[in-house]
């Protein structure tokens, strides 16, 4: 029998579901979103997430996985010149080139935390409240 998803995209945190024995089940959101990237020495990038987290990541640590990455070293201006997608999801240098925020969130050594809203932070405790209880922005919504 195959599996019904269900995805609520909300503007700042989203959420998806299987049904398993006619019972939702959250898919936890394993998505951090980048609002702000720099290039430092070498090839360190510091990101700035939506949590207010500034986390530091050496590329050079990915290059025996992925040895296309070593071109962020040769050519300066490529890795100076990289840029967050739309979503925040990824670093992109060019249609070849891209890393995940995510890993990069996980891996990264933590420097720094930027000062949030009281509404981002609202918004940050929310989303992680309601994935590690398993609720959906919809049933939160009812219980208001």
């Amino acid at each position: 029998m195959s599996k019904i998803i269900g995805i609520d995209l909300g503007t700042t945190n989203s959420c998806a579901a299987v049904l398993e024995a006619g019972a939702p089940k959250v898919i936890p959101n394993l998505h951090y979103i980048a609002k702000k990237v720099r290039f430092l020495n070498d090839v360190v990038v510091e990101l700035t997430y939506q949590d207010g987290k500034v986390i530091q990541y050496d590329m050079s640590l990915m290059f025996p996985k992925y040895p296309q990455l070593e071109e962020l070293r040769k050519n300066r201006t490529l890795f100076e010149n990289g840029r967050l997608d739309p979503g925040g999801y990824n670093v992109v240098w060019n249609d070849d080139l891209d890393f995940d925020a995510t890993s990069i969130y996980e891996d990264g050594i933590v420097v720094g935390q930027e000062e949030i809203s009281i509404n981002q932070q609202i918004g940050v405790l929310l989303a992680k409240t309601r994935n590690e209880m398993g609720v959906t922005q919809t049933e939160l919504a009812k219980l208001a």
